[in-house]
């Protein structure tokens, strides 16, 4: 019998160490727009807020101002109920009691 001699050529096999390519990054799946569209309506939510905190510290402000005032009258009325008392009890002094300052001369 014919011995035939194999020939074998080695073909490469790929080595458990090489990994596949990383894929490439994603492109953006929108453009830079949406970002600044973003950036505005937070702005404008912001602005918003702040608008209203300044209309909240306004209202407190006039409520203060309101109180301060109810106080105030409350002060004035009773100073002029104790000006009432005091000239009602100087017109029921009997006529002929005046009060009279006396200043001595040296």
């Amino acid at each position: 019998m014919l011995q035939q001699q194999a020939t074998t050529t080695a073909v490469p096999q790929p080595s458990a160490a090489v990994t596949p390519p990383a894929p490439a990054p994603a492109a953006p799946a929108a453009p830079a727009a949406p970002v600044e569209e973003l950036q505005v309506l937070s702005e404008a939510k912001m602005r918003e807020q702040l608008l209203k905190k300044q209309k909240e510290l306004l209202e407190l402000q006039q409520k203060k101002l309101e109180l301060e005032l109810l106080q105030t009258k409350a002060r004035l009325e009773e100073q002029q109920k104790q000006l009432e008392r005091q000239t009602g009890q100087l017109h029921g002094q009997p006529e002929h009691v005046q009060v009279v300052s006396c200043v001595q001369l040296l």
